[in-house]
């Protein structure tokens, strides 16, 4: 299995775990133009997977206050509703 949750990062598979992946591309020096890839985490299942995903985002979050911490979760939950409905296009994801 290999599923596109957003840009580069990929949820795989194996016949034992689930793996976020991160793909890239070298930009500078004698790779330049080689693909990367970069494994995120080992996950036991795919809602192991996506709770390391929303904390991930929360811990990203820039809010400096509750206000702006519950702005944040609210866009954040709506992402991973979006990208969770099948009749929703794949959103990029909060920033």
């Amino acid at each position: 299995m290999k599923v596109q949750i957003e840009g580069n990062l990929y949820l795989e598979s194996d016949s034992f775990q689930f793996i976020l992946k991160e793909y890239g591309v070298v930009k500078e020096g004698k790779n330049a133009g080689e693909e990367t890839v970069s494994t995120i985490a080992y996950l036991t299942s795919i809602e192991h997977a996506f709770r390391y995903l929303l904390k991930q985002k929360i811990k990203e979050s820039t809010a400096t206050n509750v206000r702006e911490l519950i702005a944040d979760l609210r866009r954040i939950e709506k992402w991973l509703h979006d990208l969770l409905d099948d009749e929703q296009p794949r959103g990029e994801g909060p920033r």
